[in-house]
């Protein structure tokens, strides 16, 4: 009876069972890991100030500025600067600094819609009620543009409670072609920033691509532009025009550099080789759900 044996299992035999026993706790835990969703964390400025604008006129201002901002790229203004009137000062980097702008605007900037995007809904406040805002990224040093706006995203959806979705339609617009002799493009050899510059009449384009200079003929003519040249590259170049009655053009820049100048249409034809053409174009509105007025801090 006390006659006991013993099974005597060599070292491979040993490891064997070892592992045999560890493959259903292995599978568990991998089948676990693989049911649960990987949750990425939204970006978010590590501080943030929201406040009503005071009361009086003053300048609409706002500028997100990050490592990859140029010195000289301002931000937008939406009213008119008067003689002896001067925009405020570059924010630190980092940071966004907006100053007397209404919820559309903010919104406008952080999702990078262009002045064709139609907004519509949202309560009476949102194109009207001002504020102030001043956030900085955790880390300025490192925060790109992209990001900011992204953080101003969310910040738009922690605290105004902005809820909001998109709707597509084709509308009658001008699609962007090549000429019939063909462009007059010539691939930039760099990509400079930012892409344009200089005020209607007179513009520069560094290394721009065919669908900036489609949003930007949209912002003068006031109707959709889509690209349609079939051109990928990108190009320096000028574009001389005498802004007409129809062109959208900001007061301070009433006097054209040159009035008997060719129209925006002949321009695009004679100096780079494209031409409009009229026709159906995509285009998305924006539908606001709801929003809430910030709680000041």
């Amino acid at each position: 009876m006390m006659d006991r044996t013993s099974l005597r299992l060599s070292y491979s035999k040993k490891l064997l069972l070892a592992i045999a026993a560890m493959v259903p706790i292995l599978s568990v835990v991998l089948a676990a890991s693989i049911r649960l969703p990987q949750v990425s964390t939204p970006l978010a400025f590590e501080a943030a100030s929201v406040r009503p604008s005071g009361p009086g006129g003053g300048i609409t201002w706002g500028w997100c500025r990050g490592t990859d901002s140029a010195e000289f790229e301002g931000g937008w203004i939406a009213s008119r600067i008067l003689q002896g009137m001067s925009p405020p000062a570059r924010p630190a980097l980092g940071r966004c600094a907006i100053t007397r702008s209404s919820l559309k605007q903010i919104l406008q900037a952080a999702y990078d819609l262009g002045p064709n995007v139609e907004i519509t809904g949202g309560p009476g406040w949102f194109d009207s009620d001002r504020f102030d805002i001043d956030a900085k990224a955790d880390d300025p040093s490192k925060a790109t543009v992209a990001d900011l706006q992204q953080m101003l995203q969310q910040l738009l959806a922690d605290r105004f409670k902005l809820k909001f979705h998109r709707e597509t339609k084709e509308v009658s617009g001008s699609l962007l072609v090549v000429a019939a002799n063909g462009s007059k493009l010539k691939e930039a050899a760099d990509s400079d920033f930012p892409p344009r510059g200089g005020r209607p009449g007179d513009m520069n384009f560094r290394g721009a691509t065919m669908p900036v200079l489609a949003e930007f003929i949209s912002q003068i003519m006031g109707r959709p532009v889509e690209d349609k040249t079939g051109l990928s590259g990108k190009y320096t170049f000028t574009l001389k025009w005498a802004p007409g009655e129809t062109d959208i053009v900001p007061p301070e820049f009433a006097q054209p550099p040159d009035p008997s100048g060719p129209t925006l249409v002949t321009a695009l034809q004679e100096q780079l080789g494209l031409r409009l053409q009229s026709g159906r174009v995509p285009v998305f509105s924006v539908v606001i759900d709801s929003a809430e007025k910030p709680f000041p801090n």
